[in-house]
């Protein structure tokens, strides 16, 4: 065999070997998750959950608006009445017939449906509110 084919079997061997040790390393370094901006639900001081942003709505702002709705229902002398409805396929979070959150897929975790989210945050609407009225009374 001459120089020359040993010579070419060599690189040969050396970019294949780099191109493996490269795909490996690519394979198995893990994916960087993309940070969404997000903003608390907040009640009596107390963090309830976090919002992501929706469309053109920013999570800032989905958040002052359901915080300030959250405030009047504590204010209220009448009993709060948390409801979930659908509108345009998506659950909306209501709180004395005022629209609180729609919850998008933005604000569900991986493995969870956009109803799930609605119920588990309506519940935690909910036990605040009353905790609040209870705590204030």
């Amino acid at each position: 065999m001459s120089r020359f084919h040993r010579f070419r079997i060599s690189v040969s061997f050396k970019a294949i070997a780099l191109m493996l040790i490269l795909g490996l390393f690519l394979t198995l370094m893990p994916v960087q998750a993309q940070v969404r901006p997000t903003s608390a639900i907040t009640l009596d001081g107390h963090q309830l959950f976090k919002v992501s942003e929706a469309g053109q709505i920013s999570a800032e702002n989905r958040a002052v608006d359901a915080n300030l709705i959250l405030t009047e229902a504590v204010r209220s002398t009448a009993r709060a009445k948390i409801e979930i409805v659908e509108n345009n396929q998506l659950p909306v979070i209501r709180v004395n017939g005022r629209h609180l959150l729609t919850v998008t897929s933005q604000d569900t975790p991986t493995g969870r449906t956009k109803q799930e989210q609605a119920q588990i945050w309506a519940q935690h609407i909910t036990d605040a509110i009353s905790q609040v009225k209870k705590k204030e009374s």
